[in-house]
Order: C-alpha cells, then structure tokens, then sequence
C-alpha cells in the first residue's frame, strides 16, 4: 500500500514539474520548415535545415 502511496506521489510531483517547464513557443510557417518555433528572442529549434532552409533562415535573421 505504501508503494502505492510513493508512485502516486512521485507521478504526480514528476508530471506537474514537466508540465510547469514547457516555454512559450512561437511558430514560424515556412516553406523550407514543417518545424520551426521560436524559444526565446536568439533560440529557435527545428528539423535538420536544408541547404535552401538556410538560405531562408538568412533572410529572417
């Protein structure tokens, strides 16, 4: 019963943190990106870039 009690406790500690970390996250429709957010003012992720992605990407920034 106490095992129970521990997961209960750890699932619902571990699920809020993971939850409470997720930024706002701005995305950018492209033609060169199926994936391109941004983070933070100098932060963007997305897929693998292309040679013409790249190009794109000079343009914006």
């Amino acid at each position: 019963m106490r095992i129970i009690q521990l997961i209960s406790i750890v699932y619902f500690f571990t699920y809020g943190a993971v939850q409470a970390q997720e930024p706002e996250q701005l995305r950018y429709e492209s033609e060169q990106f199926d994936n391109l957010y941004a983070i933070s003012d100098s932060i963007y992720r997305s897929e693998q870039p292309s040679r013409k992605a790249f190009k794109e990407l000079e343009v914006w920034l």
